[in-house]
């Protein structure tokens, strides 16, 4: 069994520390003594994850690179190049990344405007949804 998220009833999202606050108070309310009645152990994975967990290490160093450079509050158009070409590796490889971590990464990791990353997310997801539809009428 795996927690995937945490997702708030009463509030747009959690902070990184209220996240891991529930999900402590669900581990040791509920998993961990669940776990030793039935004999098996319940454990939590590191509490970072880094990007290569969802990227190729190229497609996370493109990611940083961009986020490093760009303007964290208007994007200037070197910083949509860098944007594209990490959308087109991330595409190439079919990551992973759920677009929910990639907004948190870029807020809470990175210092983005919450406006900002929403729009690169919302971004992302079209890119992605985009480019399947392109590949797939490209093979037919």
């Amino acid at each position: 069994m795996r927690v995937s998220t945490i997702r708030p009833n009463s509030r747009a999202s959690l902070t990184y520390d209220q996240y891991n606050a529930v999900l402590m108070e669900f581990y040791n309310e509920f998993a961990d003594p669940a776990a030793r009645r039935l004999g098996i152990a319940a454990e939590l994975s590191r509490p970072e994850i880094h990007l290569e967990t969802w990227l190729s290490p190229r497609a996370a160093d493109l990611l940083r690179s961009f986020s490093k450079l760009a303007e964290k509050y208007i994007l200037l158009p070197s910083d949509r190049k860098r944007w594209h070409m990490f959308l087109a590796q991330a595409h190439r490889e079919r990551t992973t990344l759920d677009p929910r971590i990639l907004k948190r990464w870029l807020i809470e990791e990175e210092k983005w405007s919450e406006s900002l990353a929403y729009e690169l997310t919302t971004d992302y997801e079209h890119a992605r949804g985009l480019l399947e539809v392109f590949e797939s009428q490209k093979a037919g």
